[in-house]
This record gives C-alpha cells, sequence and structure tokens, in this order.
C-alpha cells in the first residue's frame, strides 16, 4: 500500500462554474482565532451545488458536486459574507436590507462560483457572481437544507452529519435551546 499527503476525495475544476445555494446552516456562535485574537463570532455555513459539474468516481459518481464554505454571519462592510452576497446580488446593500437580510431567501437561488485551489490544494470559493447573462439557469438535483438556531427544527438538525452537529453544539445558542428543554 502507497499512501501520502493527498486526501483522496474528488473535487470539482478549479473554474467558473453555474451553481444554486441548496444549504444554509446556523451553527451559532464559535470561538475563532484570528491574527492571534480569540473572537466569538456567529458563523453560518453556504452550501452551492454544481449542477452541471459531476464527480467521476467512486460511490458519489454521477452526483452532482457540492461546495460549502463557513462565512461570519455579518453584514458589516468588512465581512468576507457582505462582499460575498453584493457580488452575487449585483449591488450593495442599502442601510435598510443591513438592519435585517434572511439568508433563507438564498435557497435555491442560481450563481455562478468560482472555485479556486486553496492553501492547501483544496477547491475552495473564491467568489460568486450573478448568473452570467445566457448561460442556462441550472436545475439543482434534490431539495434544498436549511437549519437556523433562530427557529430550531429537530428533525433538520438530527439530519446534519455529525461533525456540523458537534460545531452546533458547542454554541450559546444551542445550549439555551439545550438547557431550556431539560427544564420541561
Amino acid at each position: 500500500m502507497i499512501i501520502s499527503d493527498q486526501a483522496n476525495v474528488e473535487q470539482p475544476p478549479f473554474d467558473t462554474h453555474p451553481a444554486v445555494c441548496v444549504s444554509i446552516i446556523d451553527i451559532g456562535t464559535q470561538k475563532r482565532e484570528y491574527k492571534g485574537a480569540v473572537q466569538m463570532k456567529r458563523r453560518v455555513r453556504l452550501g452551492f451545488q454544481l449542477p452541471d459539474c459531476l464527480r467521476t468516481t467512486g460511490e458519489n459518481a454521477g452526483t452532482p458536486f457540492l461546495m460549502t464554505e463557513f462565512y461570519t454571519a455579518s453584514l458589516s462592510d468588512k465581512a468576507t459574507l457582505c462582499a460575498l452576497l453584493e457580488s452575487w446580488r449585483g449591488r450593495k446593500f442599502t442601510e435598510e436590507e443591513k438592519k435585517g437580510f434572511n439568508l433563507k431567501n438564498l435557497l435555491g437561488v442560481p450563481c455562478m462560483l468560482q472555485v479556486i485551489e486553496g492553501n492547501n490544494g483544496k477547491a475552495h470559493i473564491g467568489g460568486i457572481t450573478k448568473m452570467y447573462r445566457g448561460v442556462p439557469t441550472p436545475q439543482m438535483v434534490g431539495g434544498t437544507q436549511y437549519f437556523s438556531l433562530d427557529e430550531f427544527d429537530k428533525a433538520v438538525f438530527e439530519s446534519l452529519t455529525d461533525g456540523i452537529k458537534a460545531m452546533i453544539q458547542a454554541s450559546p445558542e444551542y445550549q439555551a435551546i439545550d438547557d431550556l428543554d431539560k427544564a420541561f
């Protein structure tokens, strides 16, 4: 047996692909370290299906790639998520919109997703834009997935992967829900 430091996971081509937002998962407030400072930030994971870009190997051969990325749930001018959403929308958020934008509205919305090679050699979301003119709207395969700690749905929570559930369970928002459940 020959082993290496390369993950044995098929990745989508580094390119710009038609995509659809199929997953929004609120993972709650998470401890993050940035430039040596530890901060607590509310995080969300967005998932994009690449319906026209299919896997070719393994048990998932023939299924579309799914790209996911974690973001700080913020519309501040410095937030990566804000810049990404503005690029996707093709316009800046108004001050009124910044007071409350429902991420759930993104489910099923098509976009052009730039897949780039990250520092670790793995596929990474480099950018999102509106659909290009003349590019057919991608048709997603399957349904969408939405989970919010503000609208806790136990059935959806149980359908998440163990790793995502563990992240959510570590959040103070989940702890408050769990404490409330234990009180009854």
